[in-house]
């Protein structure tokens, strides 16, 4: 039973700490994007 428990409790985790990653990962892309949109901006004029 402890078993079962731990390794749910490790997939639940494994599971949440990929999400954050993927989040953090998609926001960083968005930032750059943002920011390489206003350097282009800018550098046009």
């Amino acid at each position: 039973m402890k078993n079962i428990i731990l390794s749910t409790l490790v997939i639940t985790t494994s599971v949440l700490v990929v999400n954050v990653a993927q989040a953090d990962t998609n926001a960083f892309s968005v930032g750059m994007h943002k920011v390489k949109f206003r350097i282009s901006k800018i550098s046009e004029g």
